[in-house]
């Protein structure tokens, strides 16, 4: 479900094509939503991930996360993703329609972006503004991401970054179900730790 946009070096495009058929043969649920992630270098590159996926929990404690995958939950529960990707959003703090200034250079959320393909995998870190129609207490809520920076966190030798310095946007809906994000999240650090043990 990753499409690919101006792609200007032959190994991230081989990458991204990888990425592009893994995902349009996993997926097989409606689109729930898209980000879309553009290098901030001379030569713009650009990467499209539509999600089947998105769930969100509220904790008390642990505060409101949100978790997108381009691959349907039942797939990623128990095995390991080969291909495609998963999108986790911290939401630090809820704006106030009316009373929050939207300055180009707020954050609100922090953000947690990997790609895998062809078993590589990177993972990109970063912040932004995140608006919400509907509340936290809602049972869905469409979510719009600004303007949110990412840089290359870490990843496995094979993995071609030519995103970092990156600048991601999107919108996507989500509905509240603490079991889907939980299991959505597992998947997510369950490739990050597969990354690790491979550096």
């Amino acid at each position: 479900m990753t499409t690919i946009g101006r792609m200007h070096r032959a190994a991230f495009g081989i990458l991204l094509i990888s990425l592009f058929l893994g995902s349009s043969l996993a997926g097989c649920g409606s689109i729930v939503g898209s980000v879309r992630s553009q290098s901030l270098g001379r030569d713009p590159v650009f990467l499209e991930g539509s999600f089947v996926e998105s769930a969100f929990s509220n904790d008390p404690e642990g505060g409101v996360r949100f978790v997108l995958s381009d691959t349907p939950v039942q797939e990623v529960r128990n095995d390991p993703l080969h291909e495609g990707q998963m999108l986790t959003i911290e939401l630090l703090w809820l704006p106030k329609a009316g009373a929050t200034p939207l300055k180009p250079t707020g954050t609100n959320a922090t953000i947690h972006h990997v790609i895998i393909s062809k078993g590589e995998v990177g993972v990109y870190t970063g912040a932004g503004f995140v608006i919400l129609d509907g509340s936290p207490e809602d049972e869905t809520v469409h979510v719009s991401v600004r303007d949110s920076s990412l840089r290359l966190h870490q990843a496995t030798s094979g993995f071609v970054d030519l995103l970092t310095p990156a600048q991601l946007t999107g919108a996507f809906r989500s509905v509240r179900d603490d079991q889907k994000a939980q299991d959505l999240h597992r998947a997510m650090n369950r490739a990050a730790r597969e990354l690790t043990a491979r550096r």
